[in-house]
Order: C-alpha cells, then structure tokens, then sequence
C-alpha cells in the first residue's frame, strides 16, 4: 500500500499561495523564449507528434554527454526522475528483498519500496553535516543482507555528497552482496562535479531529468 507522499501534498496545498517560496527543489525555470535563446529555431520545426517509441535518438545522445560510459542502448526515457526511479524499483524489487536507504531523503525511495513489498532499512544521516555512515551501511548489510541501496546524491533536503572514495566503498559493499544500486542524480551539476554511479558500477543504474539543474521542470522528461 502506497504512504502518503507528504512533502508533496504540502506544496500542493501551500505553495502556490506563498509570497516567499522557501522551499522550492528546483532552480527558477526557463521561459520558451529564454530557452529558444540559447539555440535559435529550437521550437519553430518542433513536431508535436508521438516521437520514437524508444525516445529521441538525438535526445539520447546529449543524455550521454553528461555521462562517461554507455551507449544509446542503455538510456530509457520517462516522464520526469520520479517517474524514472519508480520503473527502476518496479523492475528490481521482490517481496522480502533487502532495500536500504539514507533518511532523510526524498520519500519515493523509502515508501515506494515498502509498497513493493520490500524489507527497508532507513539508516539516519549525521546531522552535523549531513554525511552517510558507512560503517552503518556496511554492518546492516552483513545483518539483513542487501539487494538494492537506494541513494539520492547530491542528496534532497540535506545536499548530501560522496567523495570518490567514499562511492568506492559504498560500491564496494553493495559488490560484497551482489546488490544493486540506484542512485537518484538529478541535482547532478549544481556544485560540487559528482561521478555517476552508472559510470563506476556494472550494477549502478542512474536516474536523471531536466528538472533541477536543467532549470525545464515542465518539460517532464526524465531517464534511466
């Protein structure tokens, strides 16, 4: 049975009648006319059909740039990150499979799973400075046993990153149980460079979209 999903249904109800927006996830969205600005005639041949059942070869090719491996075969489009991330748990997830994640953080990942039928393990970030303990990662897993870790990085409310080694380490775990991992990456490109999952893990399945860092959220398009 599927959670209430409260954060949003609090800005359904509050944030349009704000006067300041404190809590807004996304970067202040671009107008047509200032996205048109940056490629001249991007929209005046646009074609309002259906498109390629498998998405847009064109649209897969700049998904790649943003990514140091992988080919056009390994890219799947979806309506937004959420919609992604959902496909992907809708795949992996078994009754009774060993599902972790790092609270707080957005709650599709813990709630969803549960719904699923998943075993979800919330492991609580450090407040001080919003870091992962490893070390607690590392003994729930040799406890309960790991199929799928679930990661949001930079990580939403807590801004959340890893360094290389600590995402070599966190792979490392998820290697020792044959896990796998799905890394939310759609802050990807606001600050700090992060490497993608998908580019250090054979099993590492990342999801992004135009929503944040792309500054497009109303264009709904997300990927795997």
């Amino acid at each position: 049975m599927l959670s209430e999903f409260a954060a949003e249904q609090w800005m359904t109800r509050y944030e349009t009648l704000a006067k300041v927006n404190m809590t807004e996830t996304s970067c202040d969205a671009l107008r047509l006319e200032e996205l048109e600005a940056l490629e001249p005639g991007l929209f005046s041949e646009l074609v309002l059909d259906y498109g390629p059942i498998t998405g847009s070869d064109e649209l897969k090719r700049q998904i790649l740039a943003m990514y140091e491996t992988g080919g056009p075969e390994n890219i799947t489009t979806a309506a937004g990150c959420v919609n992604a991330s959902q496909h992907v748990m809708d795949e992996l997830i078994e009754p009774e499979d060993s599902v972790m994640v790092f609270t707080p953080g957005y709650q599709q990942f813990a709630g969803y799973a549960a719904s699923l039928g998943a075993q979800v393990t919330e492991l609580p970030l450090d407040p001080a400075n919003w870091q992962a303990d490893l070390d607690a990662l590392e003994e729930a897993a040799e406890h309960r046993g790991l199929d799928l870790l679930i990661l949001n990085l930079p990580g939403n409310p807590t801004g959340t990153i890893l360094t290389e080694e600590q995402l070599q380490r966190v792979i490392r775990i998820a290697e020792t149980h044959d896990a796998w991992i799905l890394c939310d990456e759609v802050y990807r490109g606001i600050g700090t460079v992060m490497p993608s999952v998908s580019d250090r893990y054979a099993k590492g399945i990342a999801t992004g979209s135009l929503s944040k860092a792309l500054a497009c959220p109303g264009i709904r398009i997300g990927w795997v």
